[in-house]
């Protein structure tokens, strides 16, 4: 089993692209991580705190505190403006139905357009929608969260999809978990 065997009849086999086994990362490294550029990438540490990454969590728990400071807010609203607990639930329903039913479209956008066009689209609209609860009618308060959910379907799509193009390939899993610390951290700073 000399050296021969393994690399070939002279030295510089390895550099040369000739290596056969991985016994050389021993006596040379840089000639298996240049024949496997992708495990390169991943074994080499990449720094998770980009900025494109710390906007989009800063965004992302802008969108999420926007929505978790509203929605306790919204039954008192809808009681001081003479409507029942009943109505209070179908003001949030018109949140919901909209926030579910339109992601596959808004993911197809995504897909087409691009994911950051739709989370900053996403927080234009949920924005809107929450201007929109200045108008004291009480019909106004459906079509503000109507809105708000067609913002909030952007807000999650695309920033779920940006996250999986701005986080590092090898740190993925650490950034979906801080993105996610992000996004249900809105109490800390926006307490209802």
């Amino acid at each position: 089993f000399g050296r021969r065997r393994i690399f070939g009849d002279d030295e510089d086999g390895c550099e040369r692209g000739k290596c056969k086994t991985l016994e050389r990362t021993v006596h040379g490294r840089s000639c298996i991580l240049r024949g496997i550029p992708r495990l390169y990438r991943l074994m080499t540490p990449q720094p998770l705190a980009t900025k494109p990454f710390v906007l989009l969590c800063l965004a992302v728990f802008l969108g999420y505190a926007n929505q978790w400071v509203l929605t306790p807010i919204i039954p008192l609203y809808v009681q001081d403006l003479g409507g029942s607990a009943f109505v209070a639930g179908l003001v949030l329903l018109a949140f919901s139905v909209p926030s579910v039913t339109i992601r596959p479209f808004v993911g197809r956008l995504a897909d087409r357009w691009s994911a950051a066009g739709v989370l900053a689209l996403g927080l234009l609209v949920i924005g809107a929608g929450s201007l929109l609860f200045l108008i004291p009618f009480f019909a106004m308060l459906f079509v503000a969260n109507f809105v708000r959910g067609v913002g909030w379907a952007g807000v999650n799509i695309g920033g779920y999809t940006t996250l999986a193009g701005v986080a590092p390939e090898g740190r993925r899993g650490g950034a979906s978990r801080y993105y996610t610390r992000v996004s249900s951290r809105y109490s800390v700073g926006f307490p209802p």
